[in-house]
């Protein structure tokens, strides 16, 4: 039989961190993995440093996987292009590069209930969907996503 995973994902936009840190505690998040390139917010609660800081005071472990974060050159043409169809196709390819940090992360997230952040509240909005997608082939369809 075949073991099954469930990996959370969750955006922070327009949630205050008490929010944030219920919904987490709700689903018994053991680990929040910050999948932004650049761990920084305008709203500074959810900077890397803020938010590393105020997660493990409550229990959480907090890692930052920049590697499954879209590059800048990614972002910045889909900005000047607004073309979603063609920003995936890029940051596919990107992860694609990564493969060995994918197979490692597919191995992390066996163990430990984990919870891929970034900004975006809908993850169809965001890079997560493209990043679990890729995560759900590397574990073989035995990976179960839940947008929280």
């Amino acid at each position: 039989m075949i073991a099954h995973t469930v990996v959370y994902t969750a955006g922070y936009h327009g949630r205050s961190l008490e929010d944030f840190f219920d919904l987490l505690k709700k689903f018994d998040i053991q680990v929040l993995a910050d999948i932004r390139a650049n761990p920084f917010s305008r709203n500074s609660v959810f900077s890397k440093k803020q938010l590393q800081s105020a997660i493990t005071d409550i229990g959480i472990e907090y890692v930052h996987w920049g590697t499954l974060g879209a590059p800048q050159e990614i972002r910045d043409a889909f900005k000047a292009t607004q073309n979603k169809q063609a920003f995936g196709a890029s940051y596919s390819a990107h992860l694609h590069a990564h493969q060995a940090t994918l197979q490692e992360i597919s191995q992390l997230i066996r163990h430990k209930t984990h919870c891929l952040m970034c900004l975006e509240r809908d993850p169809l909005s965001c890079h997560r969907h493209i990043t679990t997608d890729i995560l759900h082939h590397f574990n073989h369809s035995t990976l179960t996503i839940c947008n929280l």
